[in-house]
């Protein structure tokens, strides 16, 4: 910022933007990373130890009934086109069937 003769009040601002920004992305990018290396994010558990919360995704695996697939919905007259590639940054989700 120095280089760019920016008031040093200012350029604090814009680290600040930029480090919280990265701050609420960076579990996102950490998903999507592993997503595309072949080791997507299928369960989540919370527990004190690795042992204890392998048990627990187990245990919630096999008590696990498959959900019945969704009837699809009727497609609207005016629809926007998909993008083929997935979305990245604030809103990961999008892309995601609903």
């Amino acid at each position: 910022m120095a280089l760019l003769n920016v008031h040093p009040l200012a350029g604090t601002l814009a680290q600040l933007l930029l480090q919280s920004l990265i701050g609420l992305e960076a579990n996102s990018l950490r998903r999507w990373t592993l997503a595309r290396h072949g080791r997507p994010a299928v369960d989540a558990v919370t527990a004190a130890d690795r042992d204890e919360a392998e048990s627990k995704a187990f245990a919630r695996w096999l008590d696990a009934k498959p959900a019945p697939l969704p009837r699809p919905a009727p497609a609207p007259a005016l629809s926007t086109p998909r993008r083929s590639e997935p979305v990245i940054g604030l809103f990961p989700d999008a892309e995601r069937p609903r």
